[in-house]
């Protein structure tokens, strides 16, 4: 993924300075930003919960949006991923969107 994100966008395609205020790329920042915090915030509940007591049992977590759906965390990652591919527009982005999909 990496590689050919940074192949894509570093190397084979420029954006001109128009299109960062284009709503494409201006809708996906606010989703990836979204998903960024969806991730974050999912992450940290999921680190606090395997650390209280008592120790070595299952646990449910709660708080965040584990209200509402049970994985939050890859509800953020798909959230994000989404916002970048909409943001750069490349095939590279919309299929490593796809790829996240079908892993999560």
């Amino acid at each position: 993924n990496g590689y050919l994100q940074s192949q894509y966008l570093c190397q084979f395609h420029a954006y001109p300075w128009s299109y960062y205020k284009s709503p494409n790329f201006i809708i996906g920042l606010v989703l990836f930003i979204i998903g960024f915090t969806i991730n974050i915030q999912s992450d940290t509940i999921l680190q606090n919960l395997r650390n209280a007591p008592p120790v070595n049992t299952y646990k449910i977590p709660i708080g965040g949006l584990y209200q509402y759906v049970s994985c939050a965390n890859f509800l953020g990652e798909i959230v994000e991923w989404f916002g970048f591919a909409i943001a750069s527009n490349s095939l590279p982005a919309w299929a490593f969107f796809a790829w996240v999909c079908a892993n999560l």
